[in-house]
Order: structure tokens, then C-alpha cells, then sequence
């Protein structure tokens, strides 16, 4: 990473390097209101075959995210109206957090690479009615 970015005072700005051995700089900032980090990400056009996914209804009971095979990344986004916090897992994730990957409170996001032939993914809340939403890229 050859050139360092900077703003109009020359504060230095954040630069990430993507793990796929790509060394074009990626710029990394912070949301002002949430004080989360975004990621600019290069361009890269999907057909509409190259994705899948859509809203999940997650209660109590542990449901299976089933994606078909060829997935490589997935985001997992709760519903911004989500009063509860919905766990993601392994097929033995409880509705208390027990065995838990993640944890996503409302409107919080995840993304991953992920192959769906390898593991099985669940989604389970500490309360009936929540919503999350899939988008698994191939």
C-alpha cells in the first residue's frame, strides 16, 4: 500500500488491504451517527443468478438458513424493528445465547464467506416475530 490518504488538513485517513492477495487499498471510514467502520468495496456487478436469499421469520426455535451449494458470502441483517436479539449458530444455538456465533441486536449486520455444503447455519431469537434478512452472493 503505496499512497497514504488524507483529508484537506492532512489528517491520515484509514486504509484496509483485502486477505484475497488484491493489494489496491480499500478506504475504511466511521459512520458520524453510529461510529461504525464502513468499507468502500471496488465495484463488482452481480447478475440476479448470482444471488440469493430474502427475510427469515426467527422465534424460540432454532431455523435453518438453507442456502444452496455454490454460496461463497452471505449478510445477515436484523430487522431494524427488532425488539429481541436473534442468535446465529450451529444446529444446537438456544434461544439464550448457549452455543452462539453471533449475536445481532436490531438493525446490527453480519457478513461472512460461507459454504453452505460444510456446515449448516441457524437462526434462533429470545423471542417469537423477529425478522432478519439473507443475501448470500455466489
Amino acid at each position: 500500500m503505496g499512497n497514504v490518504i488524507h483529508d484537506d488538513n492532512w489528517r491520515p485517513g484509514l486504509l484496509g488491504e483485502s486477505s484475497a492477495g488484491d493489494s489496491t487499498p480499500i478506504p475504511i471510514h466511521v459512520d458520524p451517527v453510529t461510529n461504525r467502520l464502513l468499507v468502500d468495496s471496488r465495484t463488482t456487478t452481480y447478475a440476479a443468478s448470482d444471488f440469493e436469499g430474502g427475510p427469515v421469520t426467527v422465534g424460540v426455535v432454532p431455523v435453518e438458513l438453507s442456502l444452496s451449494s455454490g454460496v461463497g458470502s452471505i449478510l445477515i441483517s436484523s430487522d431494524s424493528d427488532n425488539t429481541g436479539i436473534v442468535y446465529i449458530g450451529g444446529s444446537n444455538v438456544s434461544s439464550d445465547g448457549d452455543n452462539a456465533m453471533v449475536r445481532l441486536d436490531g438493525g446490527d449486520s453480519i457478513g461472512l464467506d460461507y459454504d453452505p455444503t460444510a456446515n449448516s447455519l441457524y437462526a434462533v431469537g429470545n423471542a417469537t416475530g423477529l425478522l432478519i434478512y439473507i443475501l448470500a452472493l455466489k
